[in-house]
């Protein structure tokens, strides 16, 4: 039996798992994770490569990050696998699929431009087998309908365009560390991210951040807020679910930028009413 693949090992692997149990750090950010996302950024000329738990999880990053909304449409290829799609639909929004070149395997660049609408949002090339798309015309497109552009480099890791590597031409970029790809560590992905402006909220978003209409909140901790509208008379309205490990156990509310805004109770409205400046329901309490 020919094996579909065989994942690489170099020999230190149990070395360093070794080391991390004995100096009590095995979660991630740290050392190994700060050396990759040094090694990944140094290598690519990124501004900024942070570790994800898969590639799925780095594209899902960035359609948080370019504002995918629902009603949105993103063109991505018609061959690829669904996580590319997956990301998107997640957020609402309308994958558009275009064909493929019969030579790459990639989106056909030429096509690209007559699948935008007034709803388009992004573009979302795939680089497959680490064959680069034609990225300068891609780019164009973009520049020209300013459309926020996510490469789908899972197996274009080292790979090049013009002496650019893939997932840093674009807004983003996701790489791939399963089994199957070039450089394997069983599971896990990477996200590039092109604007220093962008770091910051990439970082929150990567902290187990849950996106709720226009208020952000850490996972676990906090408010989930699914509805906000206020009354005639004044009265805000919230469907919210405050999770708490215990109910004696405090959590916050998160604002734009990463801002600690107020802390909160897992059992007192009164607190959120206080940070509102106004009387609060909160329908769901978890």
């Amino acid at each position: 039996m020919i094996n579909f693949n065989v994942p690489p090992f170099t020999g230190k692997e149990m070395e360093y798992m070794k080391e991390c149990v004995e100096n009590q750090k095995i979660c991630g950010d740290g050392g190994y994770t700060r050396k990759c996302n040094q090694w990944f950024e140094e290598r690519t000329k990124s501004p900024k490569c942070l570790l994800t738990t898969s590639c799925t999880h780095a594209l899902e990053m960035a359609a948080l990050l370019a504002d995918i909304k629902p009603g949105d449409e993103v063109i991505l290829p018609s061959f690829t696998f669904v996580s590319t799609a997956d990301a998107f639909v997640l957020r609402g929004a309308v994958p558009v699929f275009v064909d493929i070149r019969p030579d790459t395997m990639n989106i056909d660049e030429n096509l690209i431009e007559a699948a935008i609408t007034d709803k388009t949002k992004a573009i979302a090339p795939v680089h497959y087998a680490g064959v680069s798309c034609e990225m300068d015309k891609i780019m164009e497109i973009a520049e020209k309908y300013h459309l926020a552009v996510i490469e789908d480099a899972a197996q274009g890791i080292m790979s090049s365009y013009k002496g650019r590597a893939l997932g840093t031409i674009g807004d983003f970029g996701a790489f791939s560390f399963h089994e199957t790809k070039n450089f394997s560590m069983g599971e896990g992905g990477a996200l590039l991210i092109r604007d220093e402006k962008n770091i910051e909220q990439a970082e929150i978003i990567r902290e187990k951040l849950l996106w709720c209409l226009d208020r952000e909140v850490p996972h676990g901790t906090a408010v989930e807020i699914t509805k906000f509208s206020e009354r005639d008379n004044g009265i805000i309205d919230i469907d919210a679910t405050i999770y708490c490990e215990k109910a004696s156990h405090k959590g916050i509310i998160i604002g734009k930028g990463g801002e600690m805004l107020k802390k909160i109770s897992s059992m007192a409205r009164a607190d959120c009413e206080k940070f509102m400046g106004t009387r609060v329901y909160l329908t769901t309490w978890v």
